[in-house]
């Protein structure tokens, strides 16, 4: 979604302006993608770690 509306405004400024070209870094975005999915994992899977340690009836119990 950010990469078309970028490419719309690209257009929109285009029009106005000579020799001015579009191009996403994706290196940038691959590593942004890459250690944001790295923390969403790492952010999730330590509480379920702690969570299969107790066990369902204990924790049905509490509630």
């Amino acid at each position: 979604m950010g990469a078309l509306t970028s490419w719309n405004i690209f257009n929109e400024i285009a029009k106005e302006v000579d020799g001015i070209t579009y191009k996403i870094p994706w290196l940038n975005v691959l590593v942004i993608v890459a250690i944001t999915t790295f923390f969403a994992l790492l952010s999730s899977f330590l509480p379920s770690k702690q969570a299969s340690k107790i066990y369902p009836a204990e924790a049905l119990r509490y509630e």
